[in-house]
């Protein structure tokens, strides 16, 4: 046990007080998991954006029941977050005034 007592004196006199290391329950963080200190494992996935009309139909089917099959596997308490942005002419250049419709009057409308 002493080891370990020494490891928690080196960790405690880094701490820093009122900051996250004393309400964020991570312990330790294994191949990409948080694990937490009452054993709960976190992992955050980050996945790009598709236009999902834009696949095939196969396509389509394929992306759904790879969805499906992740469900299948993942644990019974699940949380997702879903943050969508409408895409500015700067982020992708196809994007311009050019791709929206014109009023009988030349004026470029939304």
């Amino acid at each position: 046990p002493a080891p370990m007592t020494e490891k928690k004196e080196q960790y405690d006199a880094f701490a820093v007080p009122n900051m996250a290391q004393e309400f964020c329950p991570v312990e330790d963080i294994r191949d990409g998991m948080i694990v937490t200190k009452d054993k709960r494992y976190i992992k955050v996935v980050e996945v790009q954006p598709i236009n999902f009309l834009l696949r095939s139909a196969g396509e389509q089917r394929d992306i759904i029941l790879s969805f499906a099959e992740l469900l299948r596997i993942a644990p019974v308490k699940l949380q997702f977050k879903s943050n969508a942005n409408r895409p500015s002419g700067q982020d992708r250049p196809g994007l311009s005034a050019a791709a929206g419709r014109r009023q009988p009057g030349g004026d470029v409308y939304r």
